[in-house]
């Protein structure tokens, strides 16, 4: 077997080609979020326990924040084989459902539908706007 050098040399100079083409053919790509329209989701908890043995209870998260900009809450719905209560923490607003059922329910089910909107934001970083000053509560809540 022979190798040609002119053939050799050809193939070097379309070797180096071909690697540097991805980088020229890459297009600019910013994240440049901006704020749109309204989305709208129905998120579906489900809780069975399995093997439930004597008396139980699930803890289950539910959505509770409202900021206008970017998110709201519309509610949520439950049902279950057991008895469920709604509890909010007076100190930072979370809200759970909280499920209990019996020592004598054999298949402890509790099933939360959480309906939300959210959008995108978007903040210029380079142009900050004014910056909102905490009151001394939320000072004090948040350090």
């Amino acid at each position: 077997m022979s190798v040609d050098r002119r053939e050799l040399l050809k193939a070097g100079v379309a070797m180096t080609a071909a690697a540097t083409l991805p980088c020229a053919a890459q297009a600019e790509v910013r994240f440049d979020p901006a704020p749109g329209a309204w989305r709208s989701f129905q998120v579906v908890t489900r809780v069975e326990i399995a093997q439930a043995d004597g008396k139980a209870q699930a803890w289950i998260p539910v959505p509770a924040v409202n900021e206008q900009e970017w998110f709201k809450s519309f509610g949520s719905v439950w049902t279950t084989n057991g008895r469920a209560t709604l509890v909010r923490d007076s100190k930072y607003g979370a809200e759970m459902l909280h499920a209990e059922w019996t020592e004598g329910e054999k298949s402890p089910l509790v099933e939360v539908t959480s309906k939300i909107a959210t959008r995108d934001r978007a903040v210029d970083f380079a142009n900050p706007g004014p910056s909102v000053p905490l009151s001394p509560a939320e000072h004090e809540l948040n350090t």
